[in-house]
């Protein structure tokens, strides 16, 4: 299986066939938004994004200045935190300590047991450059047989999109999403459903 479309941000590569994009290939443009009907907005000083009407959205800010934000389902385990699995994180660092060049910071990233499993690509929010990427590993958990048993790496697999940024003014930001777990070469419809989620919410950021 595999889906490629000129509307989609990358080509989820998971569902196995994925051709490789034409060196002569344009660099994707930031798609225009859907109509989101009864989705909510998220806007302050430093971006602005939409989501679906069953997300929440959490933030915070360390000493130095740098933000987190969550979206993602509300997790009853964890009150006005969302879970986890197919939430979207925005981590902007306005320290001025990371000025690589993007592709140097995503090339130097480390992964741990996951590895890219799409070309990079590059992406342009509203005042912002991007560079992004899915990769691929072992998940201990999440999975399970026929018998309900959990199954652990390597016949679970768990998939994370991947994306580096600098706005306008140079600030840098990290921005990720752990789109799902499946067993190994079966991708679920969780996570299909989760990458168009992820595709839509961005398709709607813009940096200040």
């Amino acid at each position: 299986m595999r889906i490629i479309a000129k509307s989609s941000l990358y080509c989820l590569v998971i569902l196995a066939g994925c051709r490789p994009e034409s060196p002569k290939e344009q660099p994707a443009a930031a798609p225009q938004p859907a109509a989101q009907d009864q989705w909510k907005t998220h806007e302050d000083k430093f971006i602005r994004f939409q989501y679906p009407p069953d997300y929440i959205v959490a933030s915070a800010i360390d000493d130095s200045k740098n933000k987190t934000w969550m979206v993602g389902r509300p997790n009853e385990n964890t009150p006005g935190i969302p879970d986890i699995m197919g939430a979207l994180s925005v981590d902007g660092f306005y320290d001025g300590k990371e000025t690589r060049p993007l592709g140097d910071v995503l090339t130097n990233d480390h992964w741990g047991s996951h590895k890219p499993i799409t070309k990079v690509r590059q992406f342009s929010p509203k005042n912002g450059e991007c560079l992004m990427l899915l990769t691929e590993g072992g998940s201990f958990g999440g999975c399970a047989d026929s018998y309900g048993k959990p199954k652990d790496a390597p016949s679970c697999a768990e998939t994370h999109f991947n994306m580096r940024c600098y706005d306008g003014a140079k600030n840098y930001y990290r921005i990720g999403s752990a789109l799902g777990r499946y067993e190994k070469s079966r991708p679920t419809g969780s996570v299909q459903d989760n990458l168009k989620t992820v595709e839509r919410i961005l398709a709607s950021l813009e940096f200040k």
